[in-house]
Formats: structure tokens, sequence, C-alpha cells
């Protein structure tokens, strides 16, 4: 039975216009979805349906999203929306819309996701320089990964530059690849006999091989420079800004994001962390953050360049 438009205002209205999801709350593009499946004799009452991006949705029907959640949700907005309202109506003839979750601003960044407030030498002459951080931020449905990393010039051998893949960040949940494709891979780095910029990613299921996107290594960086990786599941937006500029930007990325997770990604190595994967240079500011920080942080963050303090 086709959802009334009086019921479908009413539940849009509810909810804001927005996703559901306390992490996405997606405006653009909004479909309705029942608690209780029509299969399953679920009703087309307002308290049976829930407003989900088309990414959530899909999520959910994946079995990505458990149905206590969409209950939990449900409630929330509900609740939220009573207090608004100071009324329990059947039928909500008033919108009433919340401002949407924004991605972070500059003064927005709580400390606790700053690594390496200081300069910090990542070497395999002390196995133990490398960082894990936790993980959490790679489950978020949005995320930055922002660091400063000092590059050696392009023929010095040295750090970053010599010859073997170098990675800035990494993940998998086993060393050992299944058929060729570590398991949910995420990693940043360098390959110097290229020479190129890549990002990897990959699921749990072998088949769908590695995702890649690679940047040559034209303009030959050395000294100090900025990276960022930050990504927006529901709107399909990944990018990797260097030095404030997008290089790399992927929109069908999703498909092939990790699936389950370690407890920690490491900086300045590989997950196995042999020293032949250490990149034997200096990082500095390393943010990690569940949340898809704005060009004005970026730009706030490109100023706080670490060249006067070595």
């Amino acid at each position: 039975m086709t959802i009334s438009k009086k019921i479908k205002l009413a539940v849009l209205t509810e909810a804001g216009y927005h996703c559901a999801s306390p992490n996405c709350h997606n405006e653009l593009t909004v479909d309705v979805h029942h608690i209780v499946e029509v299969s399953k004799n679920g009703g087309n009452e307002p308290g049976n349906l829930l407003p989900l991006c088309p990414y959530c949705h899909v999520k959910y029907h994946k079995g990505f999203i458990p149905s206590t959640s969409i209950r939990a949700w449900k409630k929330r907005i509900v609740n939220i929306y009573n207090k608004g309202t100071n009324s329990n109506p059947k039928y909500y003839s008033k919108e009433k819309r919340r401002e949407p979750k924004d991605a972070l601003s500059v003064n927005a960044i709580s400390e606790q996701y700053l690594y390496h407030p200081k300069i910090h030498l990542i070497t395999s002459d002390n196995l133990k320089s490398f960082t894990p951080i936790p993980s959490d931020f790679l489950k978020s449905d949005s995320g930055t990964f922002a660091i400063w990393v000092f590059i050696h010039p392009i023929n010095s051998n040295e750090g970053l530059r010599r010859e073997k893949d170098h990675y800035i960040i990494s993940h998998n949940t086993s060393n050992t690849p299944v058929e060729g494709v570590y398991p949910n891979l995420f990693s940043f780095g360098i390959y110097p006999n290229a020479p190129e910029w890549r990002i990897n990613i990959s699921n749990n299921n072998p088949a769908d091989k590695y995702y890649c996107k690679r940047y040559p290594d034209t303009h030959q960086l050395s000294g100090w420079h900025h990276f960022v990786i930050r990504w927006n599941h529901p709107v399909g937006k990944f990018e990797l800004v260097i030095d404030r500029r997008p290089v790399i930007t992927m929109k069908y990325y999703f498909s092939h994001w990790p699936r389950e997770y370690s407890d920690y990604v490491f900086i300045g190595t590989w997950p196995n962390k042999k020293d032949i994967y250490f990149i034997n240079t200096f990082v500095y500011r390393t943010y990690a953050v569940p949340f898809y920080l704005q060009d004005d942080w970026i730009s706030d963050e490109y100023k706080k360049s670490p060249t006067s303090q070595l």
C-alpha cells in the first residue's frame, strides 16, 4: 500500500527532513523506511515509518545497521519532536526542522583527536617509534585523517624516498593476503619506484579486489607537506588533499570500504611493523577525527607549518 502524502509529510516533518541516523542527517535525498517491513505485516502509520537516506537504507537492508538501532532512532526523533511541540498528535501539520549536523570547523576540534603535538621521528632504528591510533574513526560514516610529513628530496634515497613502499597510515585485519588481497585494507603511502602516491581500500571479500587511486609524484614533493584524507559516505565523497589542494576525489568507493576492523591503525609503518616499511621521517600534528572536516579547518591547520620548529 502506498504511503499517503499526508503521512509522509508527517514523518519527514518529525525528523526535520533529515536522515534519521545520528551520524548522517543527509537531507539531499530521503527515503521513508518501514520499521516493521510490509512483508511482516508492517503498516503505513507514522509510528512505523522512519526517514533514511538511500545510503543508510541500503546499509540497513545489507545488515550493517541492526533493527534495534532503527527503533532507537525512531524513539529519539519522536522524543526530540515532542519536546519541541509539547504534544503528540497523530499527524503533524507544522514543519519543525532541526539544524543539520554540520562538519566541524576550525575551533571545534578537541585535542583528544590530536597526536604528535610535537615533531616526532618514526624510524626503523626504533621499532617502537610508530604510532598506533584507535581505528574508531574509520568506522564512522564521515571522517578525516590529517598529518604533516617531512619528505626528503627525490634522489636522496632517504626517508620516504628509499626503494620500498612506505605507509603513512595503514590498517588491515590480516597480514596474510587472501587471493592477493589484504582484507579490510585502508592505506596511504608512496611507491618510490613509480613514483606515485596511492590510496588502497578493500573490504573482506577478496573477489572485490582492491580499490586503488594513484596520484603521480610529478611535483617531486620535498620538505614539509600537509596531507588530509576525508570521506563522507552518505553523499559519496572521498578526497585526498595535499597542501590544501584536492588531488584525488572518489565517488564510487564505498562498496570496497572495510567491513571489519582491527583495534588500531598504524602511523608510519605497515601493520606487521617490519622495519623495511617504516617511513624514516618526521611527522607532526596528526588528527584522526570521526567527522568530515571542512576547508576552513584545513586552511587554518595549514598555517601551523612545523618549518619554524626545526
